[in-house]
C-alpha cells in the first residue's frame, strides 16, 4: 500500500502542473500538501516498521490527499473569488510604508512578551538557567482581558507581516533582502524569548510561500527554489539546535544533535504513527463539526444556540508509539474526530475548495496573497495538527480584506506594457 500510495501522489503533482498550466506555481497550496506527505511518508516508512493498522492509514491519508486534490482543482481556476486586477501591480511605496508600520508594531511585540515573559522568570538569569521552569509558567499563565487583547493584536499584525514582507521583497522580480533579515531577526528572538519553535517555523513557511509566489517567472521559481531550500532546512535545523539546548534536550544522555535529528524524525513520522493507532483502539465520537469549526461554535455558543464544548476526545490526548508517547496526530485526526471515516474525505475536500477559491497567481490581489499564504502554511503543517482549531488563523483572512478595502486601489498600479 506504501507504494501505491507514493505513486498516486506523484501522478497527482502531475496531473496538478498539467491542469493549472500556466497558472502553476512551484508552491502552490495543493503542490505544497503534495511535498509534505510524500516526505512524510517515506519517513514513516523507514522509522517505524509495519503495523496491523499501518495499510489501513496509508489507504486513509490517500483517501484525504485524493479530496483535497479535488476540491483544489474544482475551484483553482474558476476565480469565484472576484478580482479583476490582472493588468496591475503592488505600489511598491504603499506597501513600503504597510511594512514599516508593522515592523514598528513587531518591534513592540518583541518588547511586550520580553517583558511578560522576564516578570514570570524574575531574572534575566532564571530566564537562562531555568528555561523549562519558565516556559511552564509561561503556558499556564491568566491574563486579563486587556492583556489578551494587546496580545492578539500584536499577534495578528505579525501574521499580516510575514505575507507582506514576502510581498514587498519581491516587487518588481527583485528580492530584497533588507526586510527579509531584520523580521527574521524579530522572529527567532521572539521564538526564543517565547520559548516557541512552531512561529518561528511558521513565519519561515509563510514567508517562503509568498516570496515564491509573487515571482512570476517558473525559472526564477525554480532557480530560488532549488537554491534556498538547502538554507532554509539549515536555518530550521540550527534554530531547533538553539531551543533544544533552551529545553536542555543535552539531558537525554545523547548529543544535542542528535536528539534534535531524533525528533526532528519523529514529529514527521511519529504522528502518522500515532493517528494510525489512534484509529484502532478508538471509534469516532462524531462532533460534526465541533473541532473543525471551533470558532463559528465559539460564535454560536454565545447567542446560546450550540454549547461551546469541544469535544476533544474521552481518551487520553497522549498515545504511546514505540519508546515514546506524542499527542501529535496529523490534522486528518481532527477530521476523523468530527466525522468519523467520512472525515478523511469531508475535511481534506473543504481545505481543498477554500484554497482553490483564493488561488489567484495572475491577479495582483493583497487580501488573495495573504489567503493563500496562510492556507497553504496549514497544509504544509497538516502532518502535525490543524491549525484551524485557533480563531486567529481564521480572523487573519478577515482582517487582510478589512485592509484590501481600506487602502483599496492605493495599493496597487497601473502595470506598464
Amino acid at each position: 500500500m506504501f507504494f501505491i500510495c507514493i505513486i498516486m501522489i506523484i501522478l497527482f503533482n502531475t496531473i496538478n502542473k498539467q491542469y493549472l498550466k500556466t497558472n502553476y506555481k512551484i508552491l502552490n497550496p495543493l503542490s505544497i500538501f503534495i511535498y509534505v506527505w510524500f516526505f512524510v511518508l517515506i519517513v514513516h516508512k523507514l522509522y517505524f516498521e509495519k503495523q496491523y493498522y499501518t495499510n489501513t492509514a496509508y489507504i486513509l491519508i490517500l483517501s484525504g490527499i485524493t479530496a483535497l486534490a479535488i476540491g483544489f482543482w474544482l475551484f483553482a481556476k474558476t476565480n469565484i473569488v472576484n478580482v479583476n486586477r490582472c493588468s496591475y501591480v503592488y505600489n511598491e511605496d504603499i506597501m513600503k510604508k504597510i511594512l514599516f508600520i508593522l515592523t514598528i508594531i513587531e518591534i513592540l511585540r518583541l518588547i511586550y512578551m520580553s517583558y511578560v515573559v522576564f516578570s514570570l522568570a524574575g531574572s534575566f538569569s532564571m530566564f537562562l538557567s531555568n528555561n523549562t521552569y519558565v516556559r511552564n509558567l509561561y503556558l499556564v499563565r491568566e491574563s486579563g482581558l486587556i492583556e489578551n487583547f494587546t496580545e492578539f493584536f500584536l499577534n495578528i499584525n505579525a501574521m499580516l507581516g510575514y505575507v507582506t514582507v514576502g510581498i514587498y521583497s519581491t516587487i518588481n522580480k527583485k528580492i530584497k533582502i533588507r526586510y527579509i533579515f531584520v523580521w527574521s531577526l524579530l522572529e527567532l528572538l521572539y521564538a526564543i524569548v517565547t520559548m516557541s519553535k512552531m512561529c518561528f517555523i511558521v513565519f519561515l513557511s509563510v514567508l517562503f510561500i509568498t516570496c515564491m509566489n509573487n515571482l512570476i517567472n517558473i525559472k526564477i521559481q525554480k532557480r530560488i527554489f532549488l537554491r534556498y531550500i538547502p538554507i532554509l532546512a539549515l536555518v530550521i535545523f540550527g534554530f531547533l539546535l538553539v531551543i533544544g539546548k533552551q529545553r536542555n534536550y543535552s539531558q537525554f544522555g545523547e548529543s544535542i544533535i542528535q536528539v534534535v535529528i531524533n525528533k526532528a524524525f519523529f514529529y514527521f513520522s511519529g504522528s502518522v504513527e500515532a493517528l494510525a493507532k489512534y484509529i484502532s483502539l478508538y471509534t469516532s465520537e462524531v462532533a460534526l463539526g465541533k473541532n473543525s469549526f471551533t470558532i463559528f461554535y465559539r460564535v454560536l455558543s454565545r447567542l446560546n444556540i450550540v454549547s461551546n464544548n469541544s469535544i476533544l476526545s474521552s481518551h487520553s490526548e497522549f498515545i504511546d508509539i514505540a519508546h515514546e508517547s506524542t499527542n501529535v496526530y496529523t490534522f486528518f485526526r481532527t477530521f476523523y474526530m468530527d466525522y468519523s471515516f467520512a472525515g478523511f474525505i469531508i475535511g481534506p475536500f473543504l481545505m481543498g475548495t477554500v484554497a482553490g477559491l483564493f488561488y489567484n497567481p495572475k491577479r495582483t490581489s493583497f487580501f488573495c496573497d495573504v489567503c493563500t499564504s496562510w492556507i497553504s502554511s496549514v497544509l504544509a503543517l497538516s502532518f502535525y495538527s490543524y491549525m484551524w482549531g485557533q480563531s486567529i488563523y481564521i480572523i487573519i483572512l478577515l482582517y487582510a480584506y478589512f485592509i484590501d478595502k481600506v487602502f483599496g486601489e492605493k495599493l496597487y498600479l497601473k502595470q506598464d506594457f
